[in-house]
């Protein structure tokens, strides 16, 4: 979508997987982050002493399982901070990535196009480290990870993502999930009775208040490590992020939903603003999403979904954990009537889409009935996804059936993706 040359685009709509163009970080090839594991990639194969001029073909004349061993052994390095080696890089003019991606957006430098686009609701989880327990962890693992941060952008980070085992006993506050400000529009219920559950916005588990022994812990703060976590005892007050499994560090769903909004979920929400001119977002939002480009466009249809399904008892709706539904896998629909539903509804909008542009275009299929999704950029009512699976976790062992599909406005997660909006260039030099 990003590469404009004066040819047409070679597709006639577009499916983004794993975030967007502007998730995690691209760099020029120059970055210091690219020298030094590439310096450490000669290293490994001991070739760092060879003249430049000579380094290509003498790298090529090796075999290529060594030169295969030596690269995994430096992204087995770097795969903890997920700071992973040989990524794509800004190549500038004439090349796939010949600006920036933001710049590219703000340029209005893409293919105007109809696209899908989405996340799941946890996409950090199989991803960061498990075994973080400090605040002071949680800053350094995004100061390593994204050195262009400030010390007022982490202060900022820390604030915004609050430390779990230093909250305020007895304040009600509302996790920043994405539940809270939902509003239903329209919903598919699976075909036998629905079963409640409760379902946390940013981890496989509920988030609990503290009680230890049997009491409250003490005003102001509670402060608590990993081996009072199985006094922990569920009350009427919920502390955003908190940790309570065993063999997961305190700061996990902490780290997961930071990193999983950074990573993924915000790049998407970003995406989709850009495409379709950012008319329904607030003012500020409309700032940090403002295109320098004065050329108007009619937006193209977009269609925004969230996957919600928990299908892992230590990860929920982790990374990726959508795609066997589009697929129809049987390992996806075997389990129950409930998620039989879900990959079927979710194979005809996709397939649908593949061959109409439009998620409803093609009605001809064992779930013709399956509602309405609509577009992002829909006149009447812009601004909407469609979310699948909340509520359910039969896959993950769990008895909760959920809802197949409900229609809501895509505002999750809010100020958190404005905080990354706002340092994209950051993340892009």
């Amino acid at each position: 979508m990003m590469h404009i040359t004066d040819d047409r685009p070679p597709f006639a709509r577009v499916i983004l997987e794993s975030g967007a163009s502007t998730s995690r970080a691209v760099h020029y090839p120059d970055n210091a982050i690219h020298e030094k594991q590439f310096e450490e990639l000669l290293e490994i194969l001991k070739v760092k002493d060879v003249p430049e001029d000579q380094l290509i073909e003498v790298l090529r004349s090796m075999p290529v399982d060594f030169i295969k061993n030596g690269s995994e052994k430096i992204f087995e390095n770097y795969n903890y901070s997920l700071r992973w080696p040989f990524q794509p890089v800004i190549d500038g003019k004439g090349g796939i990535i010949a600006l920036p991606p933001i710049d590219s957006w703000r340029q209005g430098l893409f293919h105007k196009v109809p696209i899908m686009a989405g996340f799941t609701t946890n996409e950090g989880t199989m991803f960061v480290p498990q075994n973080l327990s400090s605040s002071d962890e949680f800053i350094d693992f995004f100061h390593t990870l994204l050195p262009g941060l400030s010390k007022g952008d982490l202060s900022k980070l820390d604030q915004l993502y609050p430390d779990p085992t230093k909250r305020p006993l007895g304040e009600a506050k509302e996790p920043s999930g994405d539940t809270s400000s939902e509003q239903p529009l329209n919903e598919k219920h699976s075909s036998k009775k629905r079963e409640e559950t409760t379902e946390t916005p940013e981890g496989p588990e509920k988030a609990i208040p503290i009680v230890i022994d049997d009491r409250e812990v003490a005003a102001p703060l509670i402060p608590f490590s990993n081996d009072q976590k199985p006094k922990l005892k569920s009350l009427s007050v919920n502390i955003p992020y908190l940790e309570t499994r065993p063999g997961f560090g305190l700061q996990y769903t902490r780290l997961s939903a930071a990193y999983g909004h950074f990573a993924y979920t915000c790049p998407v929400r970003q995406t989709v603003q850009f495409l379709s001119g950012g008319d329904h977002a607030t003012s500020r939002r409309s700032r940090l999403l403002k295109r320098e480009s004065p050329v108007e466009y009619e937006a193209p249809p977009i269609y925004v979904y969230q996957f919600a399904a928990n299908t892992s008892v230590d990860y929920g709706a982790r990374h990726t954990s959508h795609a066997g539904f589009t697929t129809y896998n049987p390992e996806m629909y075997y389990k129950s009537p409930t998620t039989r539903d879900i990959a079927g509804t979710m194979h005809a909008y996709w397939t649908s889409f593949i061959l109409s542009g439009r998620p409803n275009g093609v009605r001809k299929t064992n779930w013709g009935d399956r509602g309405e999704w609509p577009s992002y950029t829909d006149k009447e009512a812009p601004g909407k996804k469609m979310v699948f699976g909340r509520g359910n976790d039969e896959i993950a062992g769990g008895q909760g059936r959920g809802i197949v599909t409900r229609v809501v406005y895509d505002d999750w997660p809010a100020k958190e993706c404005e905080f990354w909006w706002e340092r994209t260039h950051l993340f892009e030099s």
